[in-house]
């Protein structure tokens, strides 16, 4: 699970340090968006659960 969620944020990471960076569409900067914040909200519910 672990590196399958490593393998995810390197691939989001290097949208944002490819060469091309600055040309990056409204696409592809809405779906980076997205994923971050679906990562965000797993890691935030999967702590709460783990408290509860």
């Amino acid at each position: 699970m672990f590196r399958l969620i490593m393998m995810l944020l390197t691939s989001i990471a290097g949208l944002f340090v490819a060469n091309e960076a600055l040309n990056l569409s409204l696409v592809e900067t809405v779906v980076a968006v997205i994923l971050i914040l679906g990562f965000l909200v797993l890691a935030t519910g999967w702590t709460l659960r783990r408290s509860v």
